[in-house]
């Protein structure tokens, strides 16, 4: 923290980003919320989109205590982080625009949007959000079929919540043919992970 604080008062934006986020959380130095918020504002002013996002994050974090121009400031900073390619940035958007996190208005539509824009840069949670909405028909038509092929993606990625959601949909035939056989691997692989939910999904998978 000491030696990022040297380097962040002389104007570099990788150390005003880590005195932030130490600041933040109290990591070496006293936690201190509103100079963390100084910091990271000075890093996303020289275009850190991982400060930005952090700043945006905080902002629309503490929003009860806050004005709605922060909020709005807030949801601004992650956009801009979304739009230059941030993943985390677009995740986060997309939780935003999805659940109205923040107070902020919902938009299901560009929130999948963002969700998979996030998804094609590894973020495993964006692209199980996005296999919700297509599974439920929110922010697009539902599409059991593109739901299953997202879940797909994410289950082999090691993901045991889509690991469960695919023995789910291969007991339901929700998006592709019943396979019992194949439910039951999946089931196992989350369970193996030691997800509960993968033991329990394989005691309602019935027996062929």
């Amino acid at each position: 923290a000491h030696w990022n604080a040297q380097a962040a008062h002389q104007g570099e934006a990788a150390a005003q980003l880590a005195l932030g986020l130490a600041l933040r959380t109290g990591a070496g130095t006293r936690r201190d919320p509103r100079q963390a918020r100084v910091w990271l504002r000075r890093a996303a002013e020289q275009n850190n989109s991982e400060a930005q996002t952090w700043l945006g994050f905080m902002l629309l974090q503490e929003t009860g205590r806050r004005h709605a121009t922060d909020r709005e400031e807030g949801l601004a900073w992650v956009r801009r982080a979304a739009e230059a390619g941030f993943a985390q940035a677009q995740y986060l958007l997309g939780i935003c625009l999805y659940a109205g996190y923040g107070g902020t208005a919902q938009a299901p539509a560009e929130a999948l949007k963002w969700f998979l824009a996030a998804a094609g840069q590894q973020v495993l949670p964006a692209r199980i959000l996005a296999a919700f909405c297509y599974y439920q028909g929110v922010g697009a038509p539902r599409d059991r079929a593109e739901a299953f092929r997202q879940f797909s993606v994410a289950a082999e990625q090691g993901s045991p919540v889509a690991q469960i959601w695919l023995a789910y949909c291969y007991v339901h035939g929700e998006g592709v043919d019943v396979d019992l056989k194949l439910a039951r691997d999946w089931a196992q692989k989350a369970w193996r992970q030691g997800h509960p939910g993968g033991h329990q999904m394989l005691r309602k998978i019935p027996r062929e």
